[in-house]
Order: C-alpha cells, then structure tokens, then sequence
C-alpha cells in the first residue's frame, strides 16, 4: 500500500503469481523463514513453465480457429 492505505497502481501478472506462490507456501509451511533468493527463483522456473504451457495452449487455440475458417470458406 501506498501513501494513505492508497493502492500503488496496477500490480503485474508476475508480481501476483509470486504474491500467490508466497501465500500458498505459508499456507503449507507456516513456521518456516524463507530464503528470498531461493524462493525467487523457484517461482521464476515456475512462470517460465506456466508461460509455455499457455502460448502453446495459445498457438493451438489458433490452429483450431485458422482450420475451421478454412474448412467453411467457399472456394
């Protein structure tokens, strides 16, 4: 939170896959100190993993859609 319990802005898709990856680690372990570098990079090769799984989900879905507009278009 900003000035004044104001919202700083727009938070990104990366800043809240982190805030998200942090709340569910202290869900399941909530004792434990967590090392910033290490966990930092875990959630990155987890972003990098999800990342690719959506643009091939992505190039599909366009696959898909280029094949049917093609199959009902008259010649």
């Amino acid at each position: 939170m900003g000035k004044a319990g104001k919202p700083r802005g727009k938070m990104s898709s990366y800043a809240f896959f982190v805030q998200t990856c942090r709340e569910e680690h202290k869900k399941k372990h909530p004792g434990e100190q967590v090392v910033f570098a290490e966990f930092s990079k875990k959630c990155s090769e987890k972003w990098k993993v999800r990342l690719s799984i959506a643009s091939y989900h992505i190039s599909i879905a366009k696959l898909l859609v280029m094949d049917v507009i093609l199959c009902h278009t008259a010649f």
